[in-house]
C-alpha cells in the first residue's frame, strides 16, 4: 500500500480469505496520496478523533499499564517470598506456560473480554490472598497463581487490543498501549522499594488492588470474538457494537 499497489494487496487478501474459507469483504479503495496505508489521513489523529475509539484507547491503556505493573511486580518479587530464590524463579517461569497457552485456547471459546477480566480479577484475588498472614508455602502458591493469571491477561491484551481498533489506527493504538505497558514495567520495581518499609504483604496488596480495579474496568470493553474488524474509524459499526 505504501507503494500504491492497492490492487496487488487486494489480490493477496482475496487469496488469504479463500485459504481461510472466509468471505472476502469489499474494502475501500484508497486514492493515491490519500494518507498512504493509514487510509483517509487517519493514524494518530484518527485515533483521537473518534469518540468510541478514543474511549477504547483510554481503557486499553489502563489495562496494559496495570497488566505490566502486576506481571513484572510479581516477577521481581519472587525473592521476597521465601528463602529459595532459585526455586521461586523457576516456578515463576513455569507458571507462564499454562498462563499463555491456556489463555490462547480459551479466548476463542469464551471470548476476549471475559477472559481478560477474569485473568485480572483472578490475579487480584491471588495477590490479596498472598498478602494475608499465611504459611510461607501458601503465600508462595498464591503469588504463583497470581503470576499465572497475569501472564494470561498479558497474552489476551495483545490480540484483544489489536481487535478493538480499526485497521487505519491499529498500529498507533497498539503503540500507545505498548508505551503504557512500559510505564507499568518501570513503576513495578519502584513499588518493591516499599518492602523494607511496609513489608511484602503491603506490596502484594497493592498489586491485588490494581489488578482487581483493572479487571472491573475491562468489563466495560466490547467483545470482539466473531465480530468483523472495521477498516476505518468512520465505519458505521465498530467491533462489539450492535448493528
Amino acid at each position: 500500500l505504501s507503494r500504491r499497489g492497492a490492487e496487488a494487496a487486494a489480490r493477496v487478501l482475496r487469496r488469504v480469505a479463500a485459504a481461510n474459507r472466509q468471505q472476502d469483504r469489499p474494502r475501500r479503495r484508497r486514492q493515491a496520496g490519500g494518507g498512504g496505508a493509514g487510509g483517509e489521513g487517519e493514524g494518530l489523529a484518527g485515533l483521537l478523533r473518534g469518540p468510541k475509539v478514543r474511549q477504547r484507547l483510554l481503557l486499553m491503556v489502563v489495562q496494559w499499564c496495570v497488566v505490566s505493573f502486576v506481571y513484572y511486580g510479581l516477577s521481581f518479587n519472587v525473592g521476597n517470598l521465601s528463602e529459595s530464590v532459585h526455586l521461586n524463579n523457576a516456578l515463576s517461569g513455569l507458571v507462564e506456560v499454562p498462563g499463555y497457552g491456556g489463555s490462547t485456547l480459551l479466548a476463542d471459546r469464551y471470548g476476549r473480554r471475559p477472559l481478560l477480566a477474569g485473568c485480572l480479577l483472578g490475579a487480584g484475588v491471588a495477590c490479596l490472598v498472598a498478602a494475608l498472614p499465611l504459611p510461607t508455602a501458601a503465600i508462595t502458591f498464591a503469588a504463583m497463581m497470581g503470576k499465572l493469571a497475569a501472564s494470561g491477561a498479558f497474552n489476551v491484551a495483545y490480540f484483544y487490543g489489536a481487535e478493538l481498533f480499526p485497521t487505519s489506527v491499529r498500529t498507533a493504538a497498539i503503540g500507545a498501549c505498548s508505551l503504557a505497558a512500559r510505564v507499568g514495567g518501570i513503576v513495578a520495581p519502584q513499588a518493591l522499594l516499599l518492602v523494607p518499609v511496609a513489608g511484602t504483604a503491603a506490596v502484594m496488596a497493592i498489586f491485588g488492588a490494581a489488578s482487581l480495579a483493572s479487571g472491573l474496568v475491562a468489563l466495560s470493553l466490547p467483545e470482539t470474538l466473531h465480530r468483523p474488524l472495521p477498516d476505518t474509524v468512520a465505519e458505521r459499526h465498530p467491533p462489539g457494537d450492535a448493528p
